[in-house]
């Protein structure tokens, strides 16, 4: 009893002073973020809330989005800083992508003369072009040698042909991805059935990554194979890899990696000649394995040869585990810990974390603590060693 009085005490104690340290410069902080935020909302230019909203940075124009975290800036700020401007049409869709500089004008990205993009939608909304134009309003091609990309649907809205052309509206085949033009048919399904790869003028070609024609074919048992077709024969890619075998079976799935001769090859990005991904769904356990070529387990690129996941019963992780070839829970490098425990509140929103080594103790950031008052929403991570971390989520 004596211990729990003592330990309540010690808890609240904590609680006190991280509240007197840090919540009290976090709301300071928060405040004047507020604040500052409401200053750039009233600066914001009256057509950017339906027409156009700009960015800070620079963007890669090859999508027809701004990646995920980058905020909108008002436009009492674009005035003084290079910037990206997205112009939307009427129903919400991107139609221009603009590079301007610090006084608004038109100027080209970094690598490229390309200021401008232009993006052609059909009757139904789906994009069909998109066109590179320099800060004149010629056609300008980027860094690898495209002004326009041009994409053909079939009815069901399936891209089933893809072209590549230059500022004089030639046909071109960028290093990357390797070909002038792609050509995809679909079963009736709605699976691909073949991938083609042609050159500027339409001849058979090797992409980018040693792929001249792709084909799929499938069993009633749902295996896939992809096989790599060269001069109409298997034929390894550049990863030395001429298959890729997906198997389904009651646990889960199987995925294959072989050469032109029918044998387990290592596929360089995963590590493994096979990835096994079994799912027990009474336990909700998740159970990721990793193969070489002889089929025993190995350590892939991942530093793991065995990765096991509990969740919930909605599906989020409760319990996670690395483990190494001899079986044994081995640290991820890139994580940082061998096992993880997550706690829930009863909305659902995650809590705590709780982390350790490949020997059993605390791991160098040993507990996450995921706050949310009227404040903000803030991340304490506690270390080993006794120090602590604020963050805002």
């Amino acid at each position: 009893m004596r211990r729990l009085v003592k330990r309540a005490g010690n808890t609240f104690k904590f609680l006190f002073e991280f509240g007197w340290n840090y919540l009290g410069s976090l709301a300071a902080m928060c405040l004047l973020v507020a604040v500052l935020g409401l200053g750039i909302y009233h600066m914001v230019l009256p057509e950017a809330a339906g027409s156009c909203v700009c960015y800070a940075g620079v963007l890669n124009t090859a999508g027809a989005l701004p990646p995920d975290g980058v905020q909108p800036i008002g436009g009492g700020v674009v005035r003084g800083v290079p910037h990206v401007r997205l112009e939307y049409e009427a129903d919400g869709r991107v139609s221009r992508m603009k590079s301007l500089d610090a006084r608004g004008q038109l100027c080209a990205l970094p690598g490229s003369r390309v200021a401008e993009q232009i993006l052609h939608y059909d009757e139904s909304g789906r994009l069909v072009r998109k066109e590179n134009r320099d800060a004149a309003g010629a056609p300008a091609e980027d860094a690898h040698g495209v002004a326009q990309r041009l994409f053909e649907r079939d009815a069901a809205g399936r891209v089933v042909r893809t072209e590549f052309r230059n500022a004089a509206g030639e046909r071109v085949a960028p290093r990357f991805p390797g070909y002038a033009e792609s050509r995809v048919s679909f079963d009736k399904q709605g699976r691909p059935l073949r991938v083609e790869y042609l050159d500027a003028a339409g001849r058979p070609v090797q992409n980018a990554a040693g792929e001249e024609v792709v084909e799929y074919h499938y069993d009633e048992d749902g295996r896939v194979c992809r096989s790599n077709l060269v001069d109409g024969r298997l034929a390894d890619n550049h990863a030395g890899i001429a298959q890729e075998v997906l198997r389904h079976c009651e646990q889960g799935t199987c995925r294959e990696w072989k050469n032109r001769e029918g044998e387990p090859v290592v596929h360089p990005a995963v590590g493994a000649a096979a990835l096994h991904h079994d799912r027990a769904a009474q336990s909700g356990l998740e159970r990721r394995r990793f193969m070489d070529a002889a089929g025993i387990p190995c350590e892939a690129s991942r530093a793991c040869a065995e990765h096991l996941v509990r969740r919930g019963s909605s599906g989020k992780p409760e319990w996670e585990c690395y483990s190494g070839a001899d079986g044994l829970p081995v640290n991820h490098p890139a994580l940082g810990y061998a096992e993880r425990i997550c706690l829930y509140s009863p909305e659902g929103r995650l809590e705590r974390e709780y982390f350790w080594n490949e020997q059993g103790l605390p791991a160098e950031i040993s507990e996450r603590r995921h706050v949310d008052t009227h404040a903000g929403a803030y991340t304490l991570s506690l270390h080993s060693d006794g120090s602590t971390r604020v963050q805002p989520e």
